[in-house]
């Protein structure tokens, strides 16, 4: 079976970037309710409970970075200042906004440029 590859769709550019190598932990955005209470003044008062509208879906991926090529890749990708479209390897896309990129340096005789990276991005809800 064939490996299918993260890629990054921006369409402004009108460029597709593949992953050399897929994230190995995250990708899927969480859920957070937007929830507020207050307590009432009487003597056996409640709560009230308001709720608006969720909270912003955020999600991150961590992987590793053998290249330098990869890593020049990634980081251009972080600098857009736009919304980019991520595919992931089950087929899912997400339009996002990438808010983080943090690589960080590992030893490694056989790649140099071997780094370990966090990516945090959230979802925007118009393509």
């Amino acid at each position: 079976m064939a490996v299918v590859r993260w890629t990054l769709f921006d369409p402004v550019l009108v460029e597709t970037y593949t992953m050399q190598v897929n994230p190995r932990e995250g990708g899927t955005p969480g859920r957070k309710k937007n929830v507020q209470w207050t307590n009432t003044t009487a003597q056996a008062g409640k709560a009230l409970i308001f709720e608006g509208r969720d909270e912003a879906r955020q999600f991150q991926w961590t992987g590793v970075i053998l290249t330098e090529q990869h890593l020049m890749d990634l980081e251009a990708w972080y600098l857009k200042r736009r919304q980019v479209q991520l595919t992931d390897d089950l087929g899912r896309q997400y339009w996002i906004y990438i808010t983080s990129f943090e690589p960080t340096r590992r030893r490694s005789a056989l790649h140099p440029w071997k780094h370990d990276y966090t990516m945090t991005a959230v979802e925007v809800d118009w393509p």
